[in-house]
């Protein structure tokens, strides 16, 4: 089996992963350092399924119920968006994440 492939024409960093409680999917944040932004993403415990859930935010971690997961997030209505430091932190959100 081939491992996932992912377009890499663009530099970005992954981090922040989280595993679901449940252990069947795995929450990280990716994003390009020159843009500023990081956009949640998700995908299976074995690497396929990605799907960037088109958040802009960092930190994911989900809930007990591996169904909903908060994050922290990103100023996108700034001149220059922001997400990460200096920008003060912002309220989480909880987001449901369909299975």
């Amino acid at each position: 089996m081939e491992p996932p492939s992912r377009d890499l024409s663009g530099f970005s960093e992954d981090g922040h992963p989280n595993w679901s409680p449940d252990g069947q999917r795995i929450l990280f944040d990716s994003g390009e350092p020159v843009k500023n932004i990081n956009r949640i993403y998700v995908v299976n415990g074995d690497g396929t399924g990605e799907q960037d859930l088109r958040i802009a935010g960092q930190y994911p971690a989900w809930a007990p119920d591996s169904q909903r997961f908060v994050y922290r997030g990103c100023d996108v209505t700034a001149i220059v968006a922001a997400c990460g430091w200096p920008t003060p932190p912002r309220p989480c959100r909880g987001i449901r994440v369909s299975t």
